[in-house]
């Protein structure tokens, strides 16, 4: 079974060594069969945003972005939230990559 984290910590290259553990933290999200999570730099706060109170970006937005990364912004309060569609910024090829990794854990779990 290969295992992405040994493989690293095996190279000298953890993949933790870059973030402060006092800030870094794990964003989760299912991206079309998958679900995946993302290291950043730092997580601020969690919230959760009703539907209803998103909306389609504003042009300006949009278009500095790029429109196809942009699946619309959050109002709360007196906060704009810009919201990313993670199934357009990354791409085909990173998403095969993705499923077939998963697919070859899963198989080797077994």
């Amino acid at each position: 079974m290969k295992n992405n984290h040994r493989d690293h910590e095996r190279a000298g290259d953890h993949p933790h060594d870059k973030y402060h553990k006092d800030t870094a933290g794990i964003i989760v999200a299912d991206i079309g069969e998958t679900v995946m999570g993302f290291i950043v730099d730092s997580v601020s706060e969690v919230i959760r945003l009703p539907e209803s109170s998103v909306e389609p970006a504003p042009a300006v937005i949009a278009n500095k972005i790029g429109t196809e990364y942009v699946r619309g912004v959050g109002k709360m309060e007196d906060r704009l939230l810009i919201l990313l569609d993670l199934d357009k910024i990354l791409g085909a090829n990173e998403l095969r990559n993705v499923n077939k990794i998963a697919t070859e854990e899963a198989a080797a779990t077994v």
